[in-house]
């Protein structure tokens, strides 16, 4: 525990902003950061999109790597050459997320920053005004922060994009494709861990149905 976590009134106070069930939040929450939104430095977590980044430079840095560990990770992948899948992303594990980030600033410092997915609820740094935030930098001081902004940030989220209806609706299926994309269908190549169904039983076990 390092006092940025979320409390039981953080939840409430979402619960009622939104107009949803507090197990609702609990479960996004628990979907989205399993481990919680800080990593074991006191950093936010993150998730490094290299086709974010690619979309963002106009492909303009199109193949660029970095190596971590004996590891090739790509920085910037063109969507309009290759499929989107976990496997072509190769995101690797959350302790080589920060040196991707390192590597892509040496590139363009406001798309790596953009291209990554923030915090307890993991938004895209693109969507900041979306957010509620007039600037990147804003956005990125509240993520380190606590998990609270990120609550916020992601209620800010939601309701601009009119997605506080799926939650309060408990249509978890048109949530998980707005929210994460509609390549989240289980048994697919493009599976996305079936958003929707961990979505669904992990409300399910907050509110002590399973």
């Amino acid at each position: 525990m390092n006092g940025k976590e979320l409390k039981e009134f953080d939840y409430a106070e979402a619960a009622e902003i939104i107009g949803c069930e507090i197990e609702i939040i609990k479960a996004v929450t628990l979907i989205e950061a399993p481990n919680g939104g800080f990593d074991d430095k006191g950093r936010p977590i993150i998730l490094y999109e290299p086709f974010v980044f690619g979309d963002l430079t106009k492909n303009k840095f199109d193949g660029a790597t970095v190596i971590i560990n004996n590891v090739i990770y790509p920085l910037s992948l063109n969507r309009n050459k290759i499929k989107w899948s976990i496997q072509v992303a190769k995101y690797g594990p959350q302790s080589v997320q920060y040196d991707k980030l390192d590597a892509a600033e040496k590139l363009d410092i406001d798309a790596a920053y953009k291209c990554c997915s923030w915090g307890r609820f993991q938004i895209l740094g693109m969507n900041y005004k979306l957010c509620g935030y007039e600037t990147l930098d804003n956005f990125l001081s509240d993520m380190f922060n606590s998990e609270k902004y990120h609550l916020l940030a992601f209620i800010n989220f939601i309701k601009k994009r009119k997605l506080d209806k799926y939650l309060i609706e408990k249509n978890w299926i048109k949530f998980a494709e707005s929210y994460n994309g509609k390549m989240q269908n289980k048994g697919t190549e493009t599976i996305v861990d079936d958003y929707s169904y961990k979505l669904e039983m992990a409300y399910k076990k907050f509110k002590g149905e399973i």
